[in-house]
């Protein structure tokens, strides 16, 4: 059984244990319950042994470092600097892995941006079986109206097709990075997860022109027991070639209703059930919002109780605040964050922020790489001028001097040593410069600079857990983290 998710997986082996021991059962064979990534690198991995396939397949870190070098390749050539590269290249690698997923097949990367590309994004839009048409009568109206004719404050759908057609700022370095991201994926003879179908697919399919279907299932342990796909509400196009071959090797796919039902039609498994399509996923977030408020206050006007809604969302983790600022816009519009607390959420979202963001922590995590390793410009920034950190009263104003002054030498990573070092040059200045009074301007502040000898005395030799545990807690007493002036939310999470 293939399944969306190692999630998925999990369950499912857990549900059928729970059968096998309700029927009394104290031994029984483990059936194959893989994700669909891991079913890939299990065939992969038979081919390379049987030798009918020469290239390796990038980790996860492998393929972040080779986009990360591929971005900066490309900006080092067009001069052009990123404030986040890491952020960035992470972005391009999502892109890639969409466009891997549904564009044709032998479709070259630099025809995306074409006028037929547009077109028919254009069309699929307007299609009334995927399109916003699909959706019920209850959403329809303003919420997918296009601007208004003679408002050119907005673009509309067509003209950001237009723009995207001729190749628009951000299309053109995706084009420049996946291009260079292909040359290296060949040099290395490597594979990234996200052309792995493709790969397995075409070596598939020259195999079955030389050999019967039994042979290859002889050889290769994955083509010999019929597939069940489970978990997919829909198939991508490049999911479903894949699939195609495995039934030309009399490898059985069977799919479950939802990823086999036509697109804009409903299931037995899910009366009711509608899909539709949208220009982008940000329009996707906003329509989302305007049909859960529409249906609350047709539900409020009707005196029916109002009905719990839940919205299953992709990535929640990194897309919590976005999600919340559009709900926030959609259900208060034109109030401030803290009217809206006062007024209070109809809505909560299931996951949390991650420790790592909340403001009271990010300074002190910063700190901490700053004594160890590392931090770059950004974070060194938030952490100097952090009232968790002591960025108060007069200390603040001679933290900003200090830190318009790094930003002016360019300094891209910081550390402790590096700071050490602009400290001792910055004291042998003051001592040549007392008889003018001049100070140098990239001073550092006095309060910074006691805390710096306070950390330069914290050991970082090789230690166990529990010594280093007590490392990290002197170098927060060294910085005063989290200083004194905590309310109540902010005594909470230093108490998590």
């Amino acid at each position: 059984m293939l399944t969306a998710n190692r999630r998925l997986s999990r369950d499912l082996l857990h549900r059928y244990s729970e059968i096998r021991r309700s029927a009394g059962d104290t031994v029984w064979k483990t059936p194959l319950v893989l994700p669909f990534d891991a079913f890939l690198l299990r065939l992969h991995g038979e081919l390379l042994v049987a030798g009918e396939i020469g290239s390796s397949v990038l980790d996860r870190a492998q393929s972040e470092q080779m986009w990360l070098d591929a971005l900066t390749d490309v900006a080092d050539n067009q001069h052009q600097p990123f404030l986040s590269p890491i952020k960035t290249a992470a972005s391009l690698a999502h892109a890639w892995t969409i466009m891997q997923g549904y564009r044709d097949k032998g479709q070259d990367v630099g025809t995306l941006g074409s006028p037929q590309t547009s077109v028919s994004a254009n069309e699929q839009r307007n299609d009334p079986q995927t399109g916003p048409a699909a959706i019920p009568e209850l959403v329809q109206g303003d919420l997918f109206a296009e601007p208004a004719a003679d408002d050119v404050s907005q673009p509309t759908v067509l003209q950001q097709d237009a723009e995207f057609a001729y190749g628009g700022r951000d299309v053109k370095l995706f084009l420049a990075v996946a291009e260079r991201f292909q040359q290296e994926l060949a040099t290395s003879n490597r594979v990234d997860m996200a052309g792995l179908p493709d790969k397995l697919a075409d070596k598939l399919s020259r195999l079955l022109e030389k050999n019967p279907a039994s042979e290859l299932q002889e050889r290769f342990p994955s083509l010999r027991s019929p597939l069940l796909v489970f978990g997919y509400l829909s198939l991508t196009p490049q999911q479903k070639r894949f699939l195609s071959l495995l039934e030309r090797c009399q490898t059985v796919s069977e799919l479950s209703p939802a990823a086999n039902a036509a697109p804009g039609t409903e299931s037995e498994a899910s009366p009711g059930a509608v899909q539709a399509g949208f220009t982008d996923s940000e329009h996707e977030l906003k329509s989302s919002a305007n049909w859960c408020l529409a249906l609350l206050n047709q539900r409020r006007q009707s005196g029916v109780v109002p009905p719990r809604i839940g919205i299953v969302l992709p990535d929640l983790a990194n897309e919590r605040e976005k999600i919340a600022r559009t709900f926030d816009n959609t259900f208060f519009p034109g109030c401030t964050p803290d009217e809206i607390l006062a007024i209070g959420r109809p809505y909560d979202i299931g996951l949390g922020s991650p420790l790592a963001e909340w403001p009271l922590v990010q300074p002190a995590l910063a700190l901490i790489d700053l004594v160890t390793s590392t931090v770059d410009a950004p974070r060194f920034s938030h952490m100097l001028l952090s009232p968790y950190t002591g960025a108060r009263d007069k200390e603040l104003d001679f933290r900003l001097r200090f830190d318009r002054a790094m930003r002016a030498k360019g300094s891209h990573e910081i550390s402790l040593q590096s700071l050490l070092l602009l400290q001792k040059r910055q004291q042998q200045a003051e001592t040549g410069n007392k008889e003018n009074g001049e100070q140098p301007r990239d001073h550092i502040p006095r309060g910074f600079s006691g805390m710096l000898q306070r950390l330069e005395k914290i050991p970082l030799t090789d230690a166990t857990l529990s010594v280093w545990c007590s490392r990290y807690n002197d170098m927060l007493k060294a910085a005063h983290w989290p200083g004194n002036a905590l309310g109540s939310h902010e005594h909470q999470t230093v108490q998590v």
